[in-house]
């Protein structure tokens, strides 16, 4: 049992060592997305249309990444778990339930910021009635925290844009 704790120890300081030494590319910009109804949140054909239109906007932006978690799990609390099934293992998060919302993140390269596209995502949005606003995280430890928090309450998490940066190479696993 010592050992055990003494490992897990070790994972965390390896943890924070890591966030406290890497720097993101860029300012990591986050897309609040204002929902009136807070019981039942985003509706499935609301998070569809905003997901089609990352997707669509991404394609003129070519040096920007994009990324998008659906969740229906408060994030404070919430934890991914591997449960085994009979074919391959399902990760399931797990946690106190909430409106089903989503977290939006967009990541320029070293030479542009991803502030044009962002500016111009929420301005097709507000046209469709989908109020949001701009959020802008810093390059270190503030945009790392960020990523993982999503990371760990998200049912699903998708990557646009960019061929060349991978936000999963920033986000710490349990």
């Amino acid at each position: 049992m010592a050992a055990t704790i003494s490992e897990e120890l070790k994972k965390i300081s390896e943890k924070l060592r890591f966030l406290k030494e890497t720097e993101l590319p860029a300012t990591l910009y986050d897309i609040f997305i204002v929902h009136e109804d807070k019981i039942n949140g985003l509706a499935d054909k609301q998070i569809l249309s905003i997901e089609n239109t990352l997707k669509n906007t991404v394609k003129n932006y070519p040096y920007v990444k994009v990324s998008i978690a659906k969740s229906t799990t408060d994030g404070t609390n919430a934890r991914r778990v591997k449960v085994k099934t009979a074919g391959r293992a399902k990760t399931i998060v797990t946690g106190p339930t909430e409106a089903p919302h989503v977290h939006i993140c967009a990541i320029g390269d070293n030479s542009k910021s991803a502030r044009a596209y962002v500016q111009k995502v929420t301005s097709l949005l507000r046209e469709r009635g989908i109020h949001s606003r701009i959020e802008s995280k810093n390059r270190r430890y503030k945009a790392m925290n960020y990523l993982n928090y999503c990371y760990k309450q998200a049912d699903y998490f998708h990557q646009y844009g960019n061929k060349n940066f991978n936000y999963k190479d920033y986000i710490l696993d349990d």
